[in-house]
């Protein structure tokens, strides 16, 4: 074979490589369904009804109680007890995963909607319920705690063939964000250490910040043109063992939610900024399919971990489209 030949054949090989790394790019992106464009219709009543019972935890948490953590213990506690007294008033039994940090005790809170065959694999939405030093929280995480009570509501009295498992965690913010002392990291190796069955972890962290501003979702991945460059939609985040979890989320999601959804399967090392380290990462180190449901955090919202993250920048109508999808997509995880 003659230089040319062999030269033609490099070039072939280039290219051919690069079209089918390009299209395995594409491909591993697309997620089912359509995300909602256009104007968003009204509320329904029972958005509008989610809508007014998120305002009323968002002002308790991140207004009346405040900054909750390590520094403030005092209203880690009280939080710890508002979420409890909601799921009493809920109709639920709450159960308390207790362990201690430097002499203090701290809880992960969950309840249960026992499912029809106990055999079958667990469904788990959890959402930390602490906030950042010298902040109030509101959308970090006051939104996520926010949606997982309206979740319990919204779940409360249904059949399900898995048991749904819904769980605020504690310690989800530094010093304890990815140590063996936060919340996630105990629930999931207690999951593990118990041989515990999974189908899949959904997390909810800063979910409650949308704008339709120009080129404000800051996202790395923008490069590729998978996402839309205006920070008005609700990201799904999985590694490449969560793919499939990640995409029966955002189909269901899309399938009957009137709010734009994207979804992005990427390893840890390459995970968009602010989603590294967060709750579900500790599920996926425990060997669990995880996701993470987030507005995108720093990558969208200006104001984390500071003293504006208050409740002037939680937009609670789409915060109840949301808790809408969520349903549908847990109802669906633990029915199929």
């Amino acid at each position: 074979m003659n230089q040319k030949a062999k030269y033609s054949i490099i070039c072939a090989v280039i290219v051919l490589g690069t079209m089918a790394a390009f299209y395995w790019r594409v491909t591993w992106h697309l997620m089912p369904g359509q995300s909602f464009k256009g104007p968003l219709p009204g509320l329904s009543s029972e958005e509008s009804a989610w809508r007014d019972f998120l305002s009323g935890h968002l002002d308790v948490l991140a207004n009346q109680i405040g900054e909750r953590n390590s520094k403030k213990y005092s209203a880690l506690q009280k939080a710890a007890d508002y979420i409890t007294q909601q799921f009493k008033k809920l109709g639920y039994e709450p159960k308390f995963q207790e362990f201690d940090v430097d002499g203090q005790k701290y809880k992960n809170i969950e309840v249960e909607l026992p499912g029809s065959d106990p055999d079958l694999a667990k469904v788990i939405v959890g959402a930390h319920y602490d906030s950042a030093i010298d902040s109030p929280g509101a959308n970090d995480n006051a939104s996520g705690v926010a949606c997982l009570l309206e979740l319990a509501r919204a779940l409360h009295g249904k059949s399900n063939a898995r048991t749904i498992k819904i769980v605020a965690l504690t310690n989800g913010e530094a010093p304890f964000q990815s140590t063996p002392n936060s919340g996630s990291y105990h629930y999931a190796q207690l999951a593990k250490s118990a041989n515990a069955k999974i189908k899949g972890m959904l997390s909810l962290d800063e979910i409650g910040y949308y704008t339709d501003s120009p080129n404000s979702e800051k996202l790395p991945v923008n490069v590729f043109s998978y996402y839309p460059a205006e920070g008005n939609f609700v990201m799904v985040v999985a590694d490449p063992q969560s793919a499939n979890l990640c995409r029966s989320t955002v189909g269901e999601f899309r399938a009957h939610a009137k709010f734009p959804m994207e979804g992005i399967i990427c390893q840890t090392s390459t995970n968009p900024q602010g989603m590294i380290g967060a709750d579900h990462c500790q599920f996926w180190k425990a060997g669990y399919p995880a996701v993470m449901l987030t507005d995108t955090g720093s990558d969208r919202y200006p104001n984390v971990h500071s003293q504006l993250d208050n409740l002037s920048q939680i937009d609670t109508d789409k915060l109840s489209r949301v808790v809408g999808g969520l349903t549908s997509v847990v109802s669906s995880l633990a029915n199929n």
